[in-house]
Order: structure tokens, then C-alpha cells, then sequence
């Protein structure tokens, strides 16, 4: 929750957002980029480093509200780590 209001402060997401082109097709989005890299900075920043980690986290009300999501919303998970995976394998590449 602090990661969040922090971020919601200084607005460290949205310009990392702005700074990275989204070459997904946008017909099949379910989550944002900064919906992902809010997910990815909060879950690193917490010392969740594995990418599958994302999988057992994607429901965790506290990461849900971090991430600016309805925390108890149980149909509105946060992004599965295979769909993180793509997003980084995308932008590395």
C-alpha cells in the first residue's frame, strides 16, 4: 500500500509508462503497461524477483491496492506471471 500512495505521489510508474512504447496489438489488452509495471516495480520492491511469483500474488488484495485495483475484486486479477513474461521478453528484445 505505501509503494502505491508513494507512487501515486511522485508518479515514478507513469513516466516509465511514457517512456516505453506498447507495441502490443491493443485488440487483445487485458492489462496496461503501467497496470504491468506497477505489478512488476511493487511485487521486485516487496522482494518478489521471480517472475512467478506473479501467479500466487496476481489475488493479494494488498498488491491489488498498491497497483490502484479494487483489492477485493475477485474478478479483476492483477496480470499472471506468462503474461508478464511476454511483456519483458518484448521489451528486451
Amino acid at each position: 500500500m505505501l509503494l502505491g500512495a508513494v507512487d501515486r505521489r511522485i508518479g515514478m510508474i507513469s513516466k516509465l509508462t511514457a517512456a516505453i512504447a506498447d507495441t502490443r496489438d491493443q485488440r487483445y489488452i487485458t492489462h496496461t503497461l503501467h497496470d504491468l509495471l506497477a505489478q512488476r516495480v511493487f511485487q521486485l520492491a516487496s522482494g518478489y524477483a521471480d517472475g512467478n511469483d506473479a501467479d500466487t500474488l496476481r489475488r493479494d488484495p494488498m498488491f491489488k491496492l498498491a497497483a490502484n485495483k479494487a483489492p477485493l475484486d475477485t474478478d479483476n486479477p492483477l496480470a499472471c506471471g506468462a503474461t508478464r513474461s511476454r511483456l519483458e521478453n518484448a521489451l528486451s528484445g
